[in-house]
């Protein structure tokens, strides 16, 4: 799971995109499931190496952190589907597809659709 992507995510529910560290905290814990961190770990891998403060999407004093326009602006990126990270693009396919090493992209999608009709 990229944790970097789930700040943003929960910083961006707040109405001023600001949340005290504790609530934070609280909220992450809150959020942990299979689902959660699937989701999470899939925009990871769309957006690579994330970091918060150094690249400006989040800002933090002593009362809190607070995501910016720019880590909005990934947010919403990621979640179009757009790929930001430099590098391949790895496809997420679940363990139970039976899946060999020739099987391409759309043999797994038919196989899918076979599996539930």
């Amino acid at each position: 799971m990229s944790t970097s992507i789930a700040i943003l995510k929960v910083l961006s529910s707040y109405p001023e995109g600001r949340a005290s560290v504790a609530s934070l905290n609280a909220d992450l814990r809150m959020l942990a499931s299979a689902e959660w961190y699937a989701r999470m770990r899939a925009l990871g891998i769309r957006a690579g190496t994330v970091k918060l403060f150094s690249a400006r999407l989040v800002t933090r004093d002593a009362s809190g952190w607070t995501i910016t326009e720019v880590g909005r602006e990934l947010l919403a990126r990621l979640e179009r589907g757009e790929r930001v990270a430099e590098g391949p693009a790895v496809r997420l396919v679940s363990s139970a597809d039976p899946v060999d090493a020739g099987t391409r992209p759309d043999d797994v999608a038919a196989l899918r659709l076979s599996k539930s009709a």
